[in-house]
C-alpha cells in the first residue's frame, strides 16, 4: 500500500467512525424520547 491509498482509507475509517457515533447517538436519542412517550401515557 502506497501513501496515498494508506490515507484514503484513514479518511474512509474516520468517516465510518463518525457515521457509527452519530447513528448511536440518534439511536439513543430516538429511544429515551419514546420512552418518556410510555411514561407520560401511564400517568
Amino acid at each position: 500500500m502506497n501513501p496515498e491509498q494508506k490515507r484514503e482509507r484513514a479518511k474512509m475509517m474516520e468517516l465510518l467512525t463518525v457515521k457509527n457515533n452519530t447513528d448511536r447517538i440518534l439511536g439513543a436519542s430516538k429511544n429515551i424520547s419514546q420512552r418518556r412517550i410510555e411514561y407520560e401515557e401511564e400517568r
